[in-house]
Parts: structure tokens; sequence; C-alpha cells
């Protein structure tokens, strides 16, 4: 009992040991930049390992950023152009950077962003952005497990394309603007797109990769929306919303199974809601699919 005592007391210590180590390599970065008379903002983010929120600032501030990371790996690359009214975020590994070792702890407001963004898996990023002014909006993810959430924000464009991630979006109030361009592309990702329609796009193009992903097409805008929809070896879900009607103009291989029982086939490949042309909104998507799986869902 005492020998069992004494290997339990010991990997207690060790434990705790190395993980006060490894923790104490952990650092913090945060900036952040008052509201006052910008116009808009261009924001830019590459995002890769770790996890990631993404809501909406404090009233009173343009935008707030704050990162934990290793700072034996890793280190913070960010730029704010006050003029240009533009902020770009990411990440860049130690392994990447191709300077003296000694100058690894680079400025942070450093122009040069041609570089490969890579981050550990330890990394948390905590964003944080304005709902007063409209929004330009780059997101590159990688390995993460994302959570954004553009409730409210007045979004002009929207790019998202992740990797080997897992992303959640939603849009749970409608964006104040119409969106000019909203364009996903999915790699080997797990996706779920939350009330798409309050995203208020006029054109949405969607590329999905391999993978498992639901598109949400629900929402209380009401107008007319257009979505093209190239998917790969995927299992799709896509909701699609009763409030307005909805058209699909459907390219699917031999390889796919395609689920569209609440859909009335007017054409050769081509498919309505049963109040197609008795709503003031209207839903057209043009879909590919490969190999995978298809399947229509209506909510309210």
């Amino acid at each position: 009992m005492r020998i069992l005592n004494s290997i339990l007391k010991t990997t207690i210590f060790l434990s705790l040991l190395f993980g006060n180590l490894y923790a104490q390599r952990l650092t913090t970065f945060s900036k952040e930049v008052d509201l006052t008379d910008q116009k808009s903002l261009e924001i830019k983010l590459n995002l890769s390992g770790g996890k990631v929120w993404f809501t909406k600032s404090p009233h009173d501030k343009l935008f707030m950023i704050e990162v934990e990371y290793n700072s034996e790996e890793v280190r913070p690359r960010y730029r704010y152009d006050e003029d240009d009214l533009f902020v770009s975020f990411g990440i860049q590994s130690k392994h990447n950077y191709f300077g003296d070792d000694d100058d690894f702890d680079f400025d942070f407001d450093d122009d040069d962003f041609d570089i490969e963004i890579v981050s550990a898996g330890k990394t948390s990023w905590d964003l944080k952005f304005t709902d007063k002014v409209p929004l330009d909006i780059d997101i590159s993810a990688g390995a993460i497990k994302g959570n954004f959430d553009f409730t409210g924000m007045m979004i002009r464009n929207l790019q998202i394309e992740t990797g080997a991630s897992k992303t959640f979006i939603s849009f749970d109030e409608p964006n104040p603007v119409r969106m000019e361009d909203f364009n996903l592309e999915l790699g080997l990702a797990k996706f779920r797109g939350k009330h798409l329609l309050n995203a208020n796009f006029k054109e949405m193009t969607i590329e999905g990769g391999i993978g498992k992903s639901t598109l949400d097409f629900t929402g209380e805008v009401i107008d007319k929306f257009f979505v093209q929809m190239e998917l790969g070896f995927s299992s799709t879900t896509i909701i699609l919303p009763r409030n307005i009607g909805v058209k699909i103009y459907a390219e699917v291989s031999f390889f796919t199974s395609f689920d569209a029982d609440e859909l009335i086939e007017v054409d050769d490949d081509v498919y309505e809601s049963p109040n197609w042309g008795d709503t003031e909104g209207e839903l057209v998507i043009e879909i590919e699919a490969s190999i995978g799986f298809v399947e229509f869902i209506f909510e309210d």
C-alpha cells in the first residue's frame, strides 16, 4: 500500500509539474480599438489550430482581440491601418519563421503578412467586432473548432474558407445591410450554418469538400436569394423555409443519394415548393453533387 501511495503521489506531482510548465508557456495578447468616426472596417483573419469565438463587441469598441498562445512556438501577427480601416490578424509558427531566433519576438505591427500562418492546438481566440459600421470579412480557418456569431452585424461581404475544422456560424437576427457576396469554401470539415437567410445576401456560393454540412436557410428576411452549390464527397442536409417559395435546379450524379420528397418535380431535375410563385420572397438553389448524400427538410 505504501508503494502504491508513493506511485500515486509521484504521478500526481509529475502531472501537476508538467502541466504547470506547459501553462507557464501560455501567453495572452490583446488589442482593442475604440469606435469613433470610422465608416467601415475590412477584416482578414488567418486562424489555424485551437478554439475560436467570434461575437459582437461592446457598443463603444470597433473591435477587441484576445488570443492565448504558446509563446515558445508561435507569435501573433497583427496590423490595424487607421487610414484604410483594415485589420489583419493571425498566428505564425516559429518553424515557419526564417529570421534569427533572437528576432522571433517580432513587432506586432509588422506589415509583412505574406507568411504561412500556423498555430498550436492550445491556442484560443476571442474576437469581437462592432455592429455599428459595415464589415467586409475574410476568414481562413484551418484545424479549428469555431463558433462565429454574426447576429445583428452589418456585414457587406463575407468569405469563409475552412480546412479540417468544426465550424458553426449563425445569424439569429437580420443583417441590417444587403450582403453583396457570401462565399463558403468547405474543406475536410463539419459545418453548420444557422438562419442563413438572415445574412440578407443577394448571391451565395458554396463549395463543399469532404465532410458533413447542415445549411439552414431559414430567417426573418423576405427577399429574393440565389444560392449556387458545388458539393464533393459529402453529406449535406439543406433546411428550407416554408414562408417563401423555393426552386431547386439539381445536377446530381448516379453516386449521390438525393432526398427531395416534399418538393414537386416540375421538369427534369427541377423541383419547386408547393407555394412557389405565391410568395413575395424567393429562394433559388442550383446544386451540383458528385458523390454523397443530399437531403432537403422544410422548417418554419
